[in-house]
């Protein structure tokens, strides 16, 4: 699962190797790769952010060992020092960047975008500490599990359930898009729940950082043109219409499931009222600019009718 979540006592991020008894020796190198090593300067830049790893340490305590490996470094958990809050900081190790996205502060920009962004279906984004060769970025843990921990307990979710869910998961992706950030990761494993009992959603924000995300191993939520390289706003939508049918359904399509390119399956969606079929057609439209906007989704009556005014955001 790639989220920043303990749910079921699974904990892991950016689609990470699980940690296995194997791996055990792994444990004991938390900072050694990162240890300041006789770098270029021109591989790894100047350094961008103010804070300094020194001033991590300062701040916080990491717990005994790594939960979670991705491609670009560990995921850790952290204790606060003051008020021993708990957070997640990712360790990205710049020798796994190309060296132009140190060069040219991508990154810099990419996580600007970031603290830019205000919802609360977004896991919050809270500081990067910068060492020579690595950046610590440190974000609001939860523990409620991803999408598919969920379905562990659920077979499928109710229609009002699932109306709240892709309520919040519309308002994350609107606010991304405004903000210039292509998500183009929607898919259950970075839909995490902070409370799996009222179905609060958040989504996992390191995946928005194009430069470092994992590669996809799993791409059933991808659209038809997204499969072809083309991505835009609009491959989200196609994303959150595959969520849907997998909330209401407990089925998760395969990228190669052709009905989910030519027509929806009527007889496993005989329960589905109207007004949803209505929203799913509109969201899985083969055709990106045939596709409703993320703006009509939101309005759309099947979400209104299960939700209340005051849940919306103010999205103009």
């Amino acid at each position: 699962m790639g989220s920043i979540c303990a749910g079921q006592g699974v904990i892991s991020i950016l689609d990470p190797q699980k940690s296995r008894s194997s791996m055990s020796h792994k444990l004991e190198m938390d900072l050694e790769r990162f240890a300041d090593t006789p770098l270029r300067r021109k591989e790894i830049g100047s350094p961008v952010f103010s804070d300094t790893c020194d001033s991590f340490y300062s701040e916080y305590k990491l717990q005994a060992n790594p939960i979670g490996y991705g491609e670009h470094g560990e995921v850790w958990l952290c204790n606060k020092k003051q008020g021993n809050k708990l957070r997640v900081v990712k360790m990205i190790n710049k020798s796994s960047l190309p060296s132009l996205v140190i060069e040219d502060r991508m990154i810099h920009r990419e996580i600007e975008k970031l603290k830019r962004i205000k919802s609360n279906s977004c896991i919050k984004f809270y500081k990067v500490y910068e060492k020579r060769n690595g950046y610590y970025a440190v974000m609001e843990y939860v523990q409620g599990g991803d999408l598919n921990d969920i379905f562990e307990s659920h077979k499928k979710f109710s229609e009002p359930e699932a109306a709240k869910i892709m309520l919040q998961i519309i308002l994350a992706v609107t606010r991304l898009h405004q903000n210039q950030v292509k998500f183009n990761h929607v898919k259950p494993e970075n839909i995490l729940f902070s409370n799996p009992e009222n179905l609060t959603v958040k989504f996992n924000p390191l995946n928005m950082l194009s430069i470092v995300r994992d590669p996809p191993n799993d791409l059933s939520c991808f659209s038809p043109e997204a499969l072809q390289g083309k991505f835009s706003e609009k491959s989200d939508v196609w994303s959150i219409g595959v969520i849907m049918f997998y909330l209401v359904t407990g089925i998760l399509p395969s990228k190669d499931s052709v009905f989910l390119y030519e027509k929806l399956p009527s007889k496993m969606l005989a329960f589905l009222s109207q007004k949803g079929k209505n929203l799913m057609d509109g969201l899985l439209m083969k055709d990106p600019n045939a596709r409703i906007s993320l703006k009509d989704a939101l309005n759309h009556e099947w979400i209104l009718a299960y939700n209340h005014i005051e849940d919306l955001e103010i999205v103009g």
